[in-house]
């Protein structure tokens, strides 16, 4: 199960990747792109247009990065000396009740 668990992680760490690339690339041909095509952001309306669409996607990026790196569970199976530990009457954490 955590095989798989792990592919999905994968899956979205490749997949934030790509669309890194990707905005990357695209960001690079939009500054190559005639000016007055990006002249609607040289007024002050277009740079709060802009932040906040860059803000989204930020968020977004945030948002799969902390998918894709979330901290594995503790171990289930535990060794002998931790179990000896955890039945022993009076120790801490241990014992029945």
């Amino acid at each position: 199960m955590r095989r798989r668990i792990e592919e999905g992680r994968k899956s979205l760490r490749r997949t934030a990747l790509i669309i890194v690339r990707a905005t990357a690339i695209f960001a690079g041909g939009w500054r190559s792109s005639p000016r007055d095509y990006v002249a609607p952001y040289s007024t002050p309306l277009g740079q709060l247009m802009l932040a906040v669409v860059l803000s989204v996607f930020a968020g977004g990026l945030m948002w799969i990065r902390s998918a894709a790196n979330l901290r594995p569970p503790e171990r289930f199976l535990v060794g002998v000396d931790r179990v000896d530990a955890a039945m022993q009457p009076g120790l801490a954490g241990g014992g029945t009740r």
